[in-house]
């Protein structure tokens, strides 16, 4: 979820040349990579120099995702490579925008269309398929937690992230991962489906980006409830409003899955609690926690 603060790390420009594509051609940015399209067809994401540059974990569960039939596009990799030390991959272009930039140029039914149709996306992301694996926990990060139960899971993740912040040492993630639900079997969950990691076009959703180091295997509600937090969070969604909030909460109200909400506001605030990169987020986390 790490977010473009600006910057002037001017790493793309070689990149850019090799390739041909002018700086004009940016579409958008995250605290991972810069993207910039190539033509109608092709995007090239660019990473920063923090980013984990062996995509080819993340693109194997994309692609392994991809076979289960959709309502929705997932990201497609058709070439990658790198100019010195600066890593990118070339994917297909995905028509629309994110989820963020489009409730701002909509009318309060389309919003609330949009932000219906955004939890309605979430909560069908357990139903992309994934082959067994035989645990509970992260699917591709680069030092994966993993565990035989999700209680377990739950409770490792956020020991380990509030471990890597400072100020943290009271938080404790026991008590944390108490206030989730159980479960059983796993499917898989994006865990980092916000408004910025789907795309739409006026109220409808054509894609859901960024599958990578935050996915697991475990409890498919945490992406609705995740989605929801997220937006009622404004450090998190600033282009949320009041009114989105209330349809996303009245949305989780009706699939019985409100009273989870304040639990998992706060495992997510212990979640991400390592993200000091992103003030925004990392205060969000303090104000939730401490």
């Amino acid at each position: 979820m790490l977010r473009d603060h600006g910057g002037d790390d001017h790493g793309p420009a070689e990149v850019l040349a090799h390739l041909g594509v002018p700086e004009s051609a940016l579409v958008g940015s995250g605290g991972e990579a810069w993207v910039y399209a190539i033509d109608d067809e092709r995007v090239v994401r660019i990473l920063r120099p923090t980013g984990e540059p062996n995509q080819d974990p993340r693109y194997a569960l994309v692609n392994e995702l991809r076979r289960t039939p959709r309502a929705f596009q997932l990201p497609e990799m058709l070439d990658h490579g790198s100019v010195g030390s600066r890593y990118y991959w070339i994917e297909r272009r995905i028509e629309g925008r994110s989820v963020a930039l489009e409730l701002q140029s909509l009318d309060r039914q389309d919003r609330n269309r949009l932000i219906t149709a955004h939890l309605d996306a979430a909560a069908s992301l357990g139903d992309l398929r994934l082959d067994e694996r035989g645990f509970f926990g992260d699917l591709v990060a680069p030092n994966p937690v993993r565990t035989q139960t999700w209680h377990g899971y739950l409770v490792e993740k956020v020991a380990t992230s509030v471990a890597a912040a400072p100020g943290f040492d009271a938080v404790d993630a026991e008590e944390l991962a108490a206030g989730m639900p159980e479960c059983e079997s796993g499917t898989f969950v994006h865990l980092d489906a916000y408004a910025a990691n789907m795309l739409a076009a006026g109220s409808s959703i054509t894609a859901v980006i960024d599958i990578g180091t935050t996915s697991v295997v475990g409890d498919r509600r945490l992406d609705a409830l995740s989605a929801t937090v997220y937006l009622c969070a404004s450090p998190i969604t600033p282009e949320a409003d009041d009114a989105d909030r209330a349809v996303a909460r009245a949305w989780l109200d009706d699939a019985g899955l409100a009273s989870w909400f304040e639990p998992a506001r706060r495992w997510l605030a212990g979640y991400w609690a390592h993200a000091v990169d992103d003030q925004a987020l990392h205060q969000w986390c303090r104000d939730v926690l401490l």
